[in-house]
């Protein structure tokens, strides 16, 4: 095992965390979702959050699967 490995592994495992903290944070509601004024706002708003929350958690995916890979092999 070399420092380099050692990096990378850090490294990795430190935006995999960075990630799931942002997932986390994305899937509690947001306070200002009630003073949005239009049902067509609240209606768009929503189809974009739970797209952002696909994206994210499509990519915490990956990461956890790079982490168990490196770590594993």
């Amino acid at each position: 095992m070399t420092y380099a490995w050692l990096l990378n592994a850090v490294g990795l495992l430190s935006t995999t965390v960075g990630a799931l903290l942002i997932l986390l944070h994305l899937l509690s509601p947001a306070p200002f979702v009630g003073e949005l004024q239009t049902q067509q706002g609240k209606r768009a708003y929503a189809a974009h959050r739970r797209q952002l929350v696909v994206a994210v958690a499509l990519l915490c995916l990956w990461l956890l699967i790079q982490d168990i890979g490196i770590l594993l092999l």
